[in-house]
Order: C-alpha cells, then structure tokens, then sequence
C-alpha cells in the first residue's frame, strides 16, 4: 500500500501520472503489474479533494523478457 499512496502523492505534487510496478499472484501464477496513476479533476472549482483515475496494466511478459535478455548478456560476457 505504500507504493499506491507514493505514487498518488507524486501524481499530485507533479500534476501528471505516476507509475510503479508490483508483484501478484494469480491462479498460483506470479504476476507482474503495472499501476498508472492520473490525476484530474472533475468536482467543482472550490472543492480541494484531489481526483484520481488509475489503470492497471499485465506486464509479466514485459519482465519476463527483459530477465531474459539480461541473462543472455551475462552469459555472453
């Protein structure tokens, strides 16, 4: 949770989205995800209540490969 709550804090200090990474497990299966946290608003102009929208993304395959190929540069070194 102290993941979720940095990266919503630096959506609002910075004005634009944050992301991080976490692990998961899912059917057994580790996963890995991908968290984007957008600020915006959307309540009235005098309301100071920040607003959030935030999309979680599958990136498993993403690390998946990218351990790979940094396995295969070890090995060719």
């Amino acid at each position: 949770i102290l993941d979720w709550l940095a990266c919503y804090r630096k959506s609002v200090e910075t004005g634009f989205p944050s992301s991080f990474e976490y692990q998961t497990t899912c059917d057994n299966e580790i996963k890995w995800m991908m968290c984007t946290i957008y600020p915006f608003k959307l309540a009235p102009p005098n309301d100071q209540r920040p607003t959030f929208c935030y999309v979680v993304n599958d990136v498993t395959a993403i690390r998946r490969a990218r351990e790979e190929k940094d396995l295969a540069l070890i090995e060719l070194r």
